[in-house]
This record gives C-alpha cells, sequence and structure tokens, in this order.
C-alpha cells in the first residue's frame, strides 16, 4: 500500500488546487478546510459540513465533483438530491459535526457518505432494512428519505460506524453508491482508506 498524504486545499501549498481539480471539483468551489488524502488507487476527498447549510453545501461540492467527471445531469440530479437528504437528515436527527466525503477510485467518483458526531446506528440500519416501496410509498413525506436514497442508488447505500475528521469523536456514516461513467456502482466504501483529519 502506498503512503498516505493529506492535503488540506487552502493550506497554502501551490499543488493543492491541481489536485482538487484532478479530482474533478475546481479549486474556487471547495471550501475552507477541505482535504484530500491519498491511498492507492482511492483518493478520499473530505469537507466539514457547516449546521444550518450541510444540505446545500454537500449538494454543490458533490454535484461539482460529478459534473467534472462527465456525468449527465439526470445522474448528477439523482445523487445530489440522495446526499442532500442524507445531509437534512443528519442535521435533524444527529449532531455536529457534520461531513462529506467522497471516495474516487482512478479518479472517478464512486462513493459518497455524510458523516456525523452522533454513533447511534439503530434507527439508521432499521430504516435501511426496509422493504422497497413503490413509488407513491418513497415519495410520502416523512421518513422516507432513507428508502428514496437507496432507490436513487439502486440498492447500494450503507450505515456505518465513522470517525468525524476534526473530532476523532466515535460517530456514523451513512453512504451510498455513486453513478458512473462507466454505469457500474460499488456495493459499498473502496477502503481501505485512512481516517484523516480536517485541521
Amino acid at each position: 500500500m502506498e503512503s498516505v498524504s493529506d492535503n488540506p486545499a487552502h493550506s497554502g501549498d501551490p499543488g493543492s488546487a491541481s489536485r482538487w481539480a484532478a479530482a474533478g471539483l475546481p479549486a474556487d468551489a471547495v471550501p475552507d478546510g477541505a482535504i484530500a488524502a491519498t491511498c492507492g488507487r482511492v483518493r478520499l476527498l473530505a469537507t466539514a459540513l457547516q449546521p444550518g447549510r450541510a444540505a446545500r453545501q454537500a449538494r454543490t461540492v458533490l454535484a461539482g465533483m460529478l459534473r467534472g467527471a462527465g456525468l449527465d445531469e439526470a445522474a448528477v440530479f439523482d445523487a445530489t438530491l440522495a446526499v442532500g437528504e442524507l445531509a437534512g437528515n443528519a442535521e435533524r436527527h444527529a449532531r455536529p459535526p457534520y461531513e462529506l466525503r467522497a471516495f474516487l477510485v482512478a479518479g472517478v467518483p464512486v462513493w459518497c457518505e455524510v458523516i456525523d458526531g452522533d454513533p447511534d446506528l439503530t434507527a439508521v440500519t432499521a430504516a435501511l432494512r426496509r422493504p422497497l416501496a413503490g413509488d407513491d410509498e418513497v415519495l410520502r413525506e416523512g421518513g422516507r428519505g432513507l428508502p428514496l436514497v437507496r432507490r436513487l442508488a439502486e440498492g447500494h447505500c450503507r450505515a456505518y460506524p465513522a470517525t468525524p475528521s476534526c473530532t476523532g469523536t466515535p460517530g456514523k456514516a451513512v453512504g451510498f453508491a455513486l453513478p458512473t461513467p462507466s454505469g457500474v456502482r460499488h456495493g459499498g466504501p473502496p477502503y481501505p482508506v485512512p481516517q484523516a483529519r480536517l485541521s
């Protein structure tokens, strides 16, 4: 396994902007404090999400990445709807800190997760175990967000323990497979990827 490098996007490192641009996200769209870490062919891009703006911020960052990877607008819409739902759920049902992580394999975004500071997986895993319902059931208000994310990710949505980078304390991640130009979706995050810390 190759060594890991942590690259704060706004650290004054002259190469950091080009690393983010190579990942499909323009440097001017990278939020302050964002990091990039590499382990082999897997690249982790992570940014803290601000309470009160987490859903909008997550949608903006992910849309830039997916457009940069050449995905069509329908795929970008579905993925940003999913990540907005996860970030909104984190704000409504969990506690800060909130974090968005995207994993790229060979430069292609393949997995996205929203991390929060609440380690309790009980409600999330129960919701993900429910059978997928019909369209009318999924689109009803209240309690239908995770089944909607699972449907948009073609069944590839998982919840698991994770550690927010900025605190190092236990939390959880809810992640989903991103659409790719090849049409192939990952069944889970492309681990092992190190837990990089946001400063």
